[in-house]
């Protein structure tokens, strides 16, 4: 994974540039540092070397600085994961910076390696939205990312995605974390973006409760779903998204593989529950988890009630989560556990 900036050695016998290049120092004799026998290495060989490092960035780092030879070889796992931030540890980095100079030039060639995109922590204050708002355009040009990822963002429904995700003709992947938005129908309009989505995550998502109905014309395509609230923050109007995903009409199908939900309030398990009623004959793996919380500690006791488990014939996994520090009694679990196995 690519962390930006990444600190290069003060005695490294390279310069990393914004625009991509690697370029020797002048003061130090490349090929003397690499020795003859390294640039003589078969160039299977150093593919293998290299896969092996497919999970040490930094060694893959090091790696594509010892000659040019290296550096086709160590881009593809190097690239693969990108997390552009503002925030890291204690202090700030404008790390996305440097990436985006990289990016917009016309002799980079890193973009058609990126396939899992991460924007986290870029919209801390007005100023910092308005000044990443030109950066979707720049992003568009990563064309072969497959999974998006948006991390800690606190007004996104004013952000240009437009920008972005109609140029991400791959993307099967779009996990929303911990971002607050202004309407279910900006989320849904988002989505429309992303015909080929086939795996959804929305996890301690904040929206509009007043919101009107929405309708999600790729609902059929998602196989993968996650809707997940915080335990002292439970997602809000869990019916309404999940209204968008039902079939209004009997020809419309969904084709759910495994779902997950957790923290949700309890007036919204009747609708869960036409939800995996809706998904029945394709429901492979079901996670459900319930918090304790006077106001919504009443959802574990209401799902055994609306929600129907024996009727999942593909069904071969049922998890339920946090069970030591949840409110449902005993008997309500064995009741579904003894579903489930039925």
């Amino acid at each position: 994974m690519v962390q930006w900036p990444v600190s290069m050695p003060y005695d490294s016998p390279t310069i990393l540039h914004y625009n991509g290049r690697y370029t020797p120092r002048p003061d130090v004799n490349v090929l003397a540092f690499a020795g003859p026998k390294m640039l003589d290495l078969p160039q299977e060989l150093i593919d293998r070397i290299i896969d092996d490092l497919h999970d040490d960035w930094h060694s893959l780092a090091e790696c594509s600085l010892v000659c040019w030879a290296w550096v086709p070889a160590s881009r593809v796992h190097l690239f693969a994961e990108i997390t552009l931030r503002r925030k890291w540890s204690r202090f700030m980095h404008p790390q996305f910076r440097p990436f985006l100079d990289m990016l917009r030039t016309g002799s980079s060639t890193f973009a058609p390696f990126v396939v899992h995109l991460t924007l986290e922590d870029l919209d801390t204050t007005p100023a910092d939205r308005e000044e990443f708002f030109p950066a979707f355009l720049i992003l568009s040009k990563l064309n072969s990312v497959k999974s998006l990822e948006f991390t800690r963002w606190r007004n996104f429904g004013l952000q240009p995605v437009e920008n972005l995700l109609p140029a991400l003709t791959d993307l099967s992947e779009l996990i929303l974390n911990n971002v607050a938005i202004g309407s279910l129908g900006q989320l849904f309009g988002m989505l429309e973006m992303c015909p080929s989505l086939t795996s959804l995550a929305v996890i301690s998502v904040t929206w509009d409760t007043t919101s009107s109905p929405i309708s999600y014309s790729h609902a059929g395509s998602v196989q993968n779903l996650r809707l997940i609230g915080r335990p002292m923050s439970p997602l809000s109007s869990v019916s309404k998204f999940l209204d968008a995903f039902i079939p209004k009409t009997p020809q419309s199908k969904l084709g759910c593989k495994t779902v997950e939900t957790r923290g949700w309030m309890s007036e919204d398990t009747e609708t869960i529950g036409r939800f995996l009623d809706s998904v029945a004959g394709s429901l492979q793996s079901l996670r459900v988890g319930f918090v304790p919380a006077s106001s919504w500690g009443e959802a574990g006791q209401t799902f055994g009630t609306h929600v129907d488990l024996q009727h999942k014939t593909q069904l071969t996994t049922f998890h339920i989560d946090d069970l030591y520090f949840s409110d449902v009694d005993s008997s309500t679990i064995l009741s579904m556990v003894k579903c489930a196995l039925a």
